[in-house]
């Protein structure tokens, strides 16, 4: 038996639960798994401190989700030495999986009413620092770099000198300082519907079940919105992205004009980092699948990259296109 085999049926033991009572689940691009316990409402996360997952982040962050009044699973019990959790089991009715043209509105608008509510809810907080990471401009340039890493280098074979990478840095920052950024909310960074349960026995924004935060800083409070109405995995009409917006700024009294400028700049550094993790999960992880998904991240940055403020990127974008695969 390997030790996180046997740190499982520990955990299994300490928790009265049969190992013949749970099978694993589907899991996503991450190294967590997820056991369904049969029988119970339960799920176990399997999240291995040593490929980079973290338990005390997962528990920090469900904490804050939970006392804002979001649908964030209970966690029950906590091995946060190896990296268990046994948690509320919010089923299996993904958003992802039960959106279609009659009831996405109204799914979409629920979604989007979790995002006012935590901004509104974050804008009356102090977030302690020390905890959750503030997502500065190092943190999304660091994330930026695995396009050039993973899919120029890795997967395109174009060479970049120290030069061209910085140059490409440097312009992102400069976009960046542009910016009149709103930084005070919590921001989840996976909020897509591949990560939203619908929960169709509670009401208003409870409806919505939230998994995948732990990775969760500090920031702009249009990162969220654009990950969710820009989703490379489900991409929505114009109209209602438009329309969904501005419900959002009804419902939180933004600047319409300043945050669809900030979900503009988001969307091209999100989705450049997508290219480079897809990238990544190929030749890194060898989960290739996720490759089909890298023309629609295109289509997102090639949408903004139209914009003036961006011309200098695009210039920059421009020059290896054609090294592109």
């Amino acid at each position: 038996m390997d030790a996180r085999k046997e740190f499982l049926s520990k955990f299994l033991i300490t928790n009265n639960i049969a190992s013949s009572g749970m099978h694993l689940i589907e899991s996503d691009a991450s190294f967590r798994k997820y056991y369904r316990i049969k029988g119970n409402k339960f799920l176990i996360m399997d999240a291995p401190h040593e490929k980079g997952e973290s338990v005390q982040s997962f528990k920090r962050i469900d904490k804050i989700l939970i006392g804002m009044g979001i649908s964030a699973p209970v966690i029950y019990n906590i091995d946060e030495e190896n990296g268990y959790i046994l948690l509320e089991d919010l089923g299996d009715e993904k958003f992802s999986q039960i959106l279609n043209k009659k009831n996405e509105h109204k799914l979409y608008q629920i979604a989007v009413n979790v995002l006012a509510h935590i901004y509104l809810e974050s804008k009356k907080k102090e977030f302690n620092s020390q905890k959750i990471s503030n997502y500065s401009i190092n943190l999304l340039i660091e994330e930026s770099k695995l396009f050039c890493d993973w899919y120029m280098q890795e997967h395109c074979k174009i060479e970049l000198t120290s030069s061209e990478k910085s140059n490409y840095q440097q312009i992102l920052k400069k976009i960046y300082n542009q910016l009149e950024l709103n930084s005070s909310s919590l921001v989840l960074r996976d909020y897509h519907v591949d990560n939203l349960i619908f929960l169709k026995d509670r009401k208003g924004i409870n409806q919505v079940g939230v998994i995948d935060f732990q990775d969760a800083v500090i920031g702009s409070n249009a990162y969220d919105l654009v990950s969710l109405l820009e989703d490379v995995r489900r991409p929505i009409t114009i109209e209602l992205k438009n329309k969904l917006i501005k419900e959002y700024v009804n419902a939180t009294d933004c600047n319409l004009k300043e945050l669809i400028q900030e979900m503009k700049f988001f969307s091209i550094q999100r989705n450049l980092k997508i290219i480079g993790i897809f990238s990544r999960l190929k030749y890194r992880d060898q989960k290739s699948q996720y490759m089909k998904l890298i023309n629609s991240s295109w289509k997102f940055i090639n949408l903004h990259l139209e914009e003036s403020n961006f011309a200098e990127l695009k210039s920059w974008i421009l020059n290896y296109k054609d090294k592109f695969l």
